[in-house]
């Protein structure tokens, strides 16, 4: 059989030619590939002729070289033709899109004339100009799309002009930061696709636009700190997508209209220092998940009061409202059963603090400070046992103080500060014994000057009570900035990135008891260890806002590489890291550009990344690096010395652990889980809590009640059990993976003869189940989307095959192993099932065999003739990978 000659019967190809051509399979592999592009109708037009097509037809297209005589430089070259194709055809950006940033570049004045230089020409997105990004080449005029502006930081001036909204696919319009004049101009209201609309740090005046709440995209509005004014326009009603509405610092005016109540995902409100007045709309409350309600230091006036309905948004964390001239009486607000922070100082309040049935059990800070409350302090003030400030000061309280008010765990810590807030009342004669002595006891600043009866003006007494003197100082004065940490002491001679970070509605009034959550919550939000985040310096802000400096270290190396240095600037710039209930939302200030790899520009700014190397990513890039990998390890005959100290290490501390009674092991960077912890995690594993099954396992959605996190637990079934050496070699390599497109380990159980992996929870389930989605009625996934969760995965693939330390070969690349976050970001699983690159003998050589049969997947799933991959384990992946992409342009799963 001539293999290169037309097939009459091409469903049996494969048989035929694996009984009668002498080929060791790596045609056959080239076959799929080339097969695999071939579903897709515009890489079949556009790039790879048919394969089964003969050696002159081939020759005569002038496409790719004949790969008649098989073999790996036939399927390299093949490859290679490929990328090429994809990576060097001539895309063409949409016509009014260069006209729109031509338009844009006019209206611009760039300081240093460097980060706009290379603005020129009439092709932005195959020029790579700088900040912008674009859509892959579509359709047959290979036509791209600008979904991108990012110019965040660069001290830019001039006007936002009308032509930006132009923009049909642009999806993010980041200018954070910058000296941007005029105002926001209606024509962004063509702007249908926009979803990330950031304009805060700038100099913008001018009202808001009605035509924005016409964008049915639109999730984070952020206009912050800048010269706005005017109303917010009744059409913002209709953002139906939005969850951060950022318009603080502005000077916004008129009433806050009721239509946001409809908001559906609403989540932050801060409409903090502006010129708001008038009513306080109760129809807020109807907004279903909202967290956080920031208005002070607005002008509302004696005429408005706090609705009562507000005091049943039973998801709110925050409400704050200080200075804001409200009057009238403080309602029942005992629905709020998730409040943490409680600021109504400040204002013209009178009545009594309402005795509430039930007190939010996570109060931490209640600031009812300078209004003109009466009556007596509630005893269930003191049951609150995480309240760790209490302002009640300048108002017309009597009565004694409880008993209880005190005895909480958060003022009785000698490490941790506290305040309890009581002077200028008309309180009795102290007779709580334990606040009297908190204050020599504990880190807690009690304060009761100016109430008569404990601390009279007119004393015999030769001592000065400590409870008795004035002290006006805020409770913020008290947190006095801090650095747990030494950087010299935890990373030397290396190169930390700085990052300017700041906290825009924290839910806590003290950070000194917060710091070491804050770090932790910070490091597992950018999947780096806890040793590698250093807060160095923090400081409250008007607001009040925490500003911070972190540094975020390199482990076992002198500085993060560009892949990693891109991803975790991604990880604060795109809102990767989750907002935390204790946290609140934040913002990135700066992201030291003195580190940068590239010189200042983020990848995608130069062209390496415009819209032509998107595909060239996905196609070209990924599949080229793999196949570089697979070349290297089956080189027969070379033999390399790497080092084999983790090998032995692991070796070590696994022998430790086996020779003491817990077999528990401490893994850097990983928690370690009981049995016990896991098992309430899940109820029981319960089946209610099983969101999949794999060859590994069962995988049981848990929430971990301390740490308020829900993660993804795989629990190993009996016949997938490893040796303890295997195990926890198996950890130690995971932990050292960190990428954005990786499924992060949080930690491990072995205990009671269990074995499970935890990992962090992908809400967004996994891409098979994205795209069979429209078979249950669900929205199937748009271009964009379905493009950034290719070039995630190839990201993430490569970074595993070319960039880990050891690489690691994923042999079970498939839809149900590329799980998706809230944002659709794409995460590979399952790589630690994978196969570790060959491991250096006792005397350091390599060797050149290693098995690829592949772990955890059904038979039914395997790759055909496994035995041609033998020496050969990239090609697999190669393959798996290129059916990845098929289905992805597809929209939909296909059996291979």
């Amino acid at each position: 059989m001539n293999c290169c000659a037309p097939a009459k019967r091409r469903s049996n190809f494969r048989t035929e030619a694996a009984k009668s051509c002498k080929v060791d399979g790596r045609s056959i592999i080239a076959f799929f590939v080339v097969k695999a592009f071939q579903q897709n109708q515009y890489l079949a037009e556009r790039a790879v002729p048919n394969f089964l097509k003969d050696c002159k037809a081939m020759k005569e297209e002038s496409t790719m070289p004949c790969i008649c005589k098989p073999g790996f430089a036939g399927v390299a070259l093949m490859l290679l033709a490929v990328m090429i194709r994809f990576s060097y055809s001539n895309a063409v950006t949409n016509p009014a899109d260069t006209v729109a940033l031509q338009a844009f570049r006019r209206a611009l004045q760039d300081p240093v004339d460097l980060h706009l230089e290379n603005w020129k020409g009439s092709n932005p997105c195959e020029m790579g100009w700088y900040g912008v990004f674009c859509t892959p080449p579509a359709g047959p005029n290979n036509i791209t799309y600008v979904m991108e502006l990012r110019l965040f930081q660069l001290n830019l001036s001039g006007i936002l002009a009308p032509e930006l909204g132009d923009l049909s696919m642009l999806m993010s319009l980041n200018l954070m930061w910058n000296k941007f004049t005029g105002g926001i101009p209606s024509s962004f209201q063509r702007l249908s696709s926009l979803q990330l609309l950031l304009l805060n740090g700038n100099q913008l005046t001018g009202s808001l636009p009605p035509e924005l709440g016409y964008l049915p995209q639109l999730n984070r509005i952020q206009i912050d700190q800048n010269r706005i004014s005017g109303s917010i326009p009744s059409t913002f009603g209709g953002l139906r997508s939005v969850t951060h509405l950022h318009m603080n610092d502005n000077l916004l005016n008129g009433t806050i209209p009721r239509e946001l109540g409809a908001l559906p995902n609403l989540v932050h409100l801060l409409l903090d220092n502006n010129a708001f007045s008038g009513a306080l709309p109760p129809e807020i409350a109807n907004a279903p998940k909202l967290q956080i309600i920031q208005l002070d230091n607005n002008l509302f006036g004696t005429n408005a009061t706090i609705p009562p309905a507000w005091g049943n948004i039973r998801t709110l964390l925050k409400l704050s409202m200080r200075n804001c001239g409200i009057s009238g009486i403080i309602p029942d607000l005992s629905g709020l059963t998730s409040l943490s922070v409680l600021d109504l100082s400040n204002n013209n309040l009178t009545g009594n603090i309402p005795f509430f049935s039930v007190l939010p059990p996570n109060m931490r800070t209640l600031d009812l400070s300078n209004n003109s409350l009466t009556g007596q302090i509630p005893n269930s003030v003191g049951s609150l046992q995480f309240l760790e400030v209490l302002m009640l000061r300048n108002n017309r309280l009597i009565g004694t103080i409880p008993q209880t008010l005190g005895t909480a765990p958060t003022f009785q810590s000698k490490n941790y500060s506290s305040v309890i807030d009581l002077q200028n009342n008309n309180l009795a004669n102290l007779v709580n014994q334990t606040l009297a002595t908190l204050a020599a006891t504990s880190q807690t600043q009690v304060r009761l000057a100016g109430n008569p009866s404990i601390c009279p003006t007119q004393s015999n007494s030769t001592t000065i009570n400590p409870l008795c003197i004035f002290n006006l100082n805020p409770v913020v004065q008290f947190d006095i900035a801090s650095s747990p940490v030494n950087p010299s002491d935890a990373c030397q001679n290396c190169e930390p990135i700085t990052v300017g970070y700041r906290l825009k509605s924290p839910g806590f009034t003290v950070f000194d008891r917060h710091d070491l959550a804050f770090t932790t919550y910070l490091s597992s939000g950018l999947n780096l260890s806890h040793h590698q985040v250093v807060l160095r310096d923090y400081t409250w802000q008007r607001g009040p806002r925490l500003a911070m400096t972190i540094q975020l270290l390199p482990e076992r190396t002198t500085k993060f590489n560009d892949s990693e240095f891109d991803r975790l600037y991604r990880a604060f710039s795109d809102w990767l890291i989750p907002d935390g209930e204790t946290f609140g939302p934040y913002e990135l200030i700066t992201f030291d550009p003195r580190a940068t790899p590239t010189g200042g520009k983020m990848s995608g700014s130069k062209k390496g990344l415009s819209a032509v190397a998107v595909a060239g990513i996905v196609l070209g890039v990924t599949i080229f690096a793999v196949f570089v990998t697979s070349v290297v390890l089956v080189l027969k005959g070379r033999r390399h010395r790497t080092p084999i100290a983790l090998r032995s290490q692991m070796s070590q501390l696994v022998r430790m652990a086996r020779a003491k009674k817990n077999p528990a092991l401490k893994v850097a960077g990983v928690r370690f889980f009981t049995f016990k912890e896991l098992a309430k995690a899940t109820n029981q594993f319960d089946v209610i809590n099983e969101i999949g099954q794999g060859g590994y396992g069962k995988v049981y959605k848990a929430t971990l009640e301390e740490e308020n996190k829900v993660v993804a637990v795989k629990r190993a079934q009996r016949e997938s059990l490893q040796g303890l050496n295997e195990f926890y070699t198996e950890i130690e390599f995971l932990s050292r993976v960190h990428h954005r497109n990786l499924l992060g380990l949080v930690g491990y159980c072995d205990d009671e003869g269990e074995q499970m992996l935890v990992y962090d929870y992908m809400p967004g389930g996994n891409l098979r189940h994205q795209l069979e989605s429209h078979k249950n009625g669900g929205v199937p996934l748009d271009f964009p989307t379905r493009l950034r969760i290719a070039i995630g995965s190839a990201r993430g693939l490569l970074y595993l095959h070319t960039e880990a330390d050891p690489p690691i070969i994923h042999r079970d690349i498939k839809a149900a192993n590329i799980l998706l976050d809230n944002f659709k970001v794409a995460k590979v699983a399952d790589f630690g099932l994978s196969k570790q690159a060959p491991v250096p003998d006792m005397y350091g050589n390599t060797p050149s065999f290693v098995s690829t049969g592949v772990k955890g997947t059904p038979v039914r799933f395997r790759l055909p003739f496994p035995h041609f991959y033998d020496h050969f384990m990239s090609i697999p992946p190669l393959v798996q990978f290129s059916w990845i992409i098929t289905i992805i342009h597809e929209n939909k799963t296909r059996t291979l």
